[in-house]
C-alpha cells in the first residue's frame, strides 16, 4: 500500500481528561484500517517499528475501521448570500481586480453567478491568460472572450446582462494604460426574453466557484490575485456608464440602485465580508485569503490597515489556500479521566503502511510535576508541509552535499493539495501567510528526519530516561490562557526550535520568570519571528515575513497581521530581541555537520554546573549531524540586551564554511560571513537572570543540543550538564 492512501489529522492538538477528539482519516485499500492509541516516549524509527517508544494503551476506539474516501478542495474564495433583483431590469456586477498568475494549468474563476437556479455566468482567467465569460443556461452553454493579454496590473470590470432582454455586456478596462480593452463585447443571441418574472435571486461567489461546482470539478479553481469592491447595481449599464463607475469612490458609495457592494477594508480580522448597502447581505471567506492588503488606491504612507483601512481595500486569493480540509470524522478517542499528560498519537496502519496522528494530554487538577515541557506547535504548524526541500534551489548548497529525497519527500510531491508551509510560495509566487494544523501532516510525525516535532520527542525520552515526570502543554495553550496556563510549575522547558512565538507567548513566559520560574531554553533560533493566532480557529498561525532569514518577503503595506494588526517579523525588529530574555539570539545555520562545545566558564558560582564532567570539551557527539552544536545557531549579544549577568559556560567552535551568519548581522555585505572565516559564528551556553529578584534562564543555543541530551545514556557531558541545571533550578524553588 502506497503511504499517500493512509492519512489523516485531529480537530486539535491539545486534549485534557475529559475531552473528545475527532480524527479523520482517508483510507484508500479495501482492507480498512487499524487504530492504536499510544505515548510516544521518544522518536521512531521511519517505518514506526520501534516499539519501546510507543506505547499502546487500551482505547474504546481501537480496532479496525473500514475504507473511508475524503475530498480536499484547495483554493479561496467569497461566497455571498443571494439577493433579489428585478427579473426585468437586469443586473450588473462590478469588480477591480488584479491578477498575479496569468497562465495557470486551470481556469481562474473571478466571479460565479447564479440567477434563479437556471443561468449561471462565470468570469474567468482563461488558460491563454485572456478574460473569458461562460454562459449556461438549462444546459446550452455559450462563450465570449476579451481579446487581451491580461497584465499584472488592476483593471475595472462589469457583466452586465438582462435576462428578459437577453442582452449582455462584458467590460473591461486598464487602470493604468487609458484606453478600454478593447472596449466591450456585446452576446445577445441565445438568450430568448420568455416571461419575465417580478423578482429573480442571484447568487455570487467571487474568486472561485460554489462549493457544488467545485465538488464536481474537485478544485474551487480559484482566482489568482487581487480583488476588490464586488458590487451589484439594478439594471443594465453601457460601457460608457461603466466607464463612470470605474472613477467612483467606493468607499462613499451610496447610489439608490446598489443592490450589495462589499467592503473588503471592514472586518479585516474576521472572515466576514461586509456588504455596505442597506440589504447587509454579508458574505463569507472560504479558505483564508490574505487579508490587510493593499488596495488598488494605497500610498506608501499608509503602513498598516490599522492606521489607515481605507487603503486596504483588496484581498487576496489564491488557487492553492487551504486552512482546513473539511474532512468527515472518521472516530473519537474520549481521553480518560486517569490518563497522565503527555504526548500521544493515534497510529493508523493498514498492510505495511502506517500514520500517526499526535496530539497531546495536558494535566489535570492532578498534576503531578514541576517541570512542564512547551510542545512548540506554533512551529510545526508554520513548518507543515513544508516543501522547499526539493523545491528550493539553495538545498545542495545549504547542506553542502547532495540531497537525497526520502519518504516524506515523496509523500510531499504525491499529495500536493494539501496546503503550504509558511516558508512556501504560492502558485503566484507571493508568500504563504496562514498555515493550519486542519490537513494533513507529512512532516509532523514521530518517525524520519530529526527535526521539529520528532526531535523535541528526544525531550521526552530523556525525561524519561532520568525518571522524572513531566507536564506538556502546548503553544497554543500558552497563548490562549497566559501566565495562567504555566503559573503552578517551578521549571518550563521549550524544544529544540521554539522559531513562532506569538506577544502573549513571549510576555506570559517572561512574567513567569520575573515571578521566580525558571526556563529551560533547549534550542535554537528560537523566538525569532512574531506571530499571531487566529482569534477562534484551532490551530492557525499567520506570519507577515519581513527583514531576517527569509524565503519570502511579505512586501510593501503587508507587514502587518491580519488577525491582530500586529506588525510580524522578527521579534529583533519589533524591541524585543531573544537576547534580552534568553541571553542569546540566533547568529547563524549550516546543515551539513554539528560542532561541539569548550567550557569557557571558569566561575566559581557555576562549578556546579559542571559537577561530575571532567572534560571541557562537551557534545562532540550527538544524533543530529554527529555533535551538540549544529543547524541553527544562538550566540550572545550584549548590543542587543543580553544581561550584563549572563554566564557563559560554552561556546561552540570549528563550524564549517556552510555555516553562514544570519543576514541581519551584515549591515555590509563581504566575503568573510562563514564559519571558517568569521568568528562571530558560534553557540553559546548560557545562564542568565534577565529579571531583578527573578528566576533563572538556561539557554542551550542550538537546535542539534537535544540530539547530543538524548544520546546513549543518561551519563554523556550534556546530559550531566542539562540534569545539573534541572536540579539546581527545582531545589531553589523547593
Amino acid at each position: 500500500m502506497n503511504n499517500h492512501d493512509l492519512m489523516g489529522y485531529a480537530d486539535r492538538w491539545s486534549t485534557k481528561q475529559g475531552d473528545e477528539i475527532q480524527f479523520k482519516v482517508h483510507c484508500s485499500s479495501t482492507l480498512g484500517y487499524n487504530v492504536q492509541i499510544g505515548r510516544l516516549w521518544g522518536p521512531l524509527q521511519s517505518d514506526g517499528s520501534h516499539p519501546c517508544h510507543f506505547e499502546a494503551i487500551d482505547a474504546t476506539c481501537n480496532g479496525i475501521y473500514p475504507a473511508q474516501s475524503q475530498t480536499t478542495l484547495c483554493g479561496s474564495s467569497a461566497v455571498f448570500p443571494s439577493v433579489s433583483i428585478d427579473y426585468r431590469l437586469g443586473f450588473t456586477l462590478f469588480l477591480f481586480f488584479c491578477p498575479t498568475l496569468l497562465q495557470h494549468t486551470h481556469p481562474q474563476t473571478l466571479s460565479y453567478i447564479r440567477l434563479n437556479n437556471s443561468t449561471s455566468l462565470t468570469l474567468q482567467v482563461s488558460l491563454a491568460g485572456e478574460l473569458e465569460l461562460l454562459i449556461e443556461r438549462e444546459g446550452d452553454h455559450q462563450s465570449t472572450s476579451l481579446p487581451i493579454k491580461l497584465a499584472k496590473e488592476w483593471y475595472a470590470c462589469g457583466i452586465s446582462f438582462c435576462f428578459a432582454s437577453g442582452s449582455l455586456t462584458l467590460w473591461c478596462k486598464s487602470l493604468y494604460r487609458g484606453p478600454n480593452i478593447p472596449a466591450e463585447l456585446y452576446v445577445k443571441k441565445g438568450f430568448p426574453t420568455g416571461d419575465p418574472k417580478l423578482v429573480s435571486e442571484l447568487s455570487i461567489t467571487v474568486a472561485g466557484l460554489p462549493k457544488p461546482q467545485a465538488v464536481t470539478r474537485g478544485s474551487y479553481l480559484s482566482f489568482n490575485g487581487l480583488i476588490e469592491y464586488p458590487t451589484v447595481f439594478e439594471g443594465v449599464m453601457s460601457p460608457e456608464h461603466l466607464k463612470q463607475i470605474s472613477k467612483t469612490d467606493f468607499s462613499d458609495l451610496l447610489l439608490n440602485s446598489v443592490i450589495a457592494s462589499w467592503d473588503f477594508s471592514v472586518g479585516i480580522a474576521t472572515e466576514t465580508v461586509f456588504d455596505r448597502s442597506t440589504n447587509a447581505a454579508h458574505g463569507k471567506l472560504i479558505n483564508q485569503p490574505a487579508r490587510g492588503i493593499p488596495g488598488r488606491n494605497w500610498h506608501s504612507d499608509s503602513p498598516s490597515w490599522i492606521s489607515d483601512p481605507n487603503s486596504y481595500t483588496a484581498i487576496h486569493f489564491h488557487s492553492d489556500d487551504l486552512i482546513d480540509a473539511e474532512w468527515e470524522d472518521s472516530f473519537s478517542f474520549l481521553v480518560p479521566d486517569n490518563l497522565p499528560s503527555g504526548i500521544f498519537a493515534a497510529k493508523l496502519s493498514c498492510e505495511d503502511t502506517h500514520y500517526f496522528i499526535p496530539f497531546i494530554v495536558r494535566a489535570g487538577t492532578n498534576k503531578k510535576s514541576r517541570v512542564a515541557f512547551l510542545v512548540s506547535t506554533a512551529t510545526y504548524i508554520a513548518y507543515q508541509n513544508h516543501r522547499s526541500r526539493y523545491f528550493s534551489s539553495a538545498n545542495e548548497r545549504l547542506h553542502g552535499r547532495l540531497n537525497i529525497l526520502d519518504d516524506i519527500d515523496l509523500m510531499f510531491i504525491r499529495n500536493n493539495q494539501f496546503g503550504l508551509s509558511t516558508y512556501d510560495r504560492h502558485a503566484d509566487g507571493s508568500g504563504v501567510y496562514y498555515s493550519s494544523a486542519s490537513r494533513p501532516a507529512f512532516n509532523i510525525k514521530p518517525g524520519g528526519r530529526l527535526w521539529n516535532f520528532a526531535a523535541d520527542l528526544l525531550i521526552i525520552k530523556w525525561f524519561r530516561d532520568i525518571g522524572m515526570p513531566i507536564d506538556v502543554l502546548t503553544d497554543e495553550d500558552l497563548h490562549r490562557e497566559g501566565l495562567h496556563a504555566v503559573a503552578n510549575y517551578d521549571v518550563v522547558l521549550s524544544g529544540s526550535h521554539p522559531e513562532y512565538v506569538s506577544y502573549v507567548m513571549y510576555t506570559s513566559l517572561e512574567q513567569f520568570v520575573s515571578d521566580g520560574g525558571s526556563f529551560m531554553y533547549l534550542g535554537g533560533n528560537g523566538f525569532y519571528w512574531r506571530i499571531a493566532f487566529h482569534s477562534s480557529k484551532r490551530g492557525v498561525v499567520e506570519i507577515r515575513r519581513t527583514e531576517g532569514v527569509r524565503s519570502w518577503d511579505a512586501g510593501p503595506g503587508c507587514y502587518y497581521t491580519s488577525f491582530t494588526g500586529e506588525r510580524s517579523g522578527l521579534w529583533r525588529a519589533n524591541g524585543k530581541p531573544p537576547q534580552k530574555f534568553l541571553g542569546v539570539g540566533f547568529i547563524g545555520q549550516g546543515f551539513d555537520i554539528s560542532s561541539y562545545y569548550r567550557r569557557t566558564s571558569t566561575c566559581a558560582t557555576a562549578a556546579w554546573v559542571f559537577k561530575e564532567i571532567n572534560s571541557d570539551i562537551l557534545g562532540n557527539f550527538g544524533l543530529m549531524l554527529g555533535g551538540a552544536a549544529g543547524l541553527e545557531l544562538d550566540a550572545i549579544d550584549y548590543e542587543l540586551g543580553t544581561p550584563e549577568n549572563t554566564i557563559v559556560l560554552a561556546t561552540s567552535e570549528n563550524h564549517s564554511n556552510t555555516y553562514e551568519l544570519a543576514i541581519e548581522e551584515v549591515l555590509t555585505p563581504h566575503g568573510a560571513t562563514d564559519g571558517l572565516l568569521c568568528n562571530k559564528i558560534r553557540s553559546n551556553i548560557v545562564l542568565t537572570r534577565p529579571f531583578h529578584d527573578g528566576g533563572w534562564v538556561f539557554s542551550a543555543g542550538s537546535i542539534a543540543f537535544v540530539g547530543s541530551l538524548a544520546f546513549g545514556d543518561t551519563s554523556n557531558d550534556i546530559s550531566r550538564l542539562v540534569r545539573n541545571i534541572l536540579m539546581m533550578f527545582l531545589s531553589k524553588k523547593a
